[in-house]
């Protein structure tokens, strides 16, 4: 096979797993941010919050000729698997 092809390939597999480190660490820590809201009775969802990191990384994205619409659908379904992810550490009720 082509040579750079399988360049590209090998930098895409590193680039994958240094994703899957980051996507590990960024759990981790939602589940330390379910129990600390659990122990402080705060809501999961701090909306405004939620605006101004999407609106950061919209911004940032943009700056890097990514594409909006891929980001912003990333970052939402990131942000709703880590709001599960605190909900069941906390052991919040589905009612919050």
């Amino acid at each position: 096979m082509d040579n750079k092809l399988d360049k590209w390939r090998k930098q895409i597999n590193s680039v994958d797993q240094k994703l899957l480190i980051l996507l590990a660490k960024r759990l981790s820590l939602a589940r330390k941010i379910g129990q600390h809201k659990k122990k402080r009775n705060l809501p999961i969802l701090d909306q405004q919050r939620w605006n101004k990191i999407l609106e950061s990384n919209l911004n940032q994205a943009k700056s890097l000729n990514l594409s909006e619409i891929f980001i912003k659908r990333m970052f939402n379904l990131l942000h709703q698997y880590s709001l599960r992810v605190q909900k069941e550490v906390g052991n919040y009720d589905k009612k919050r």
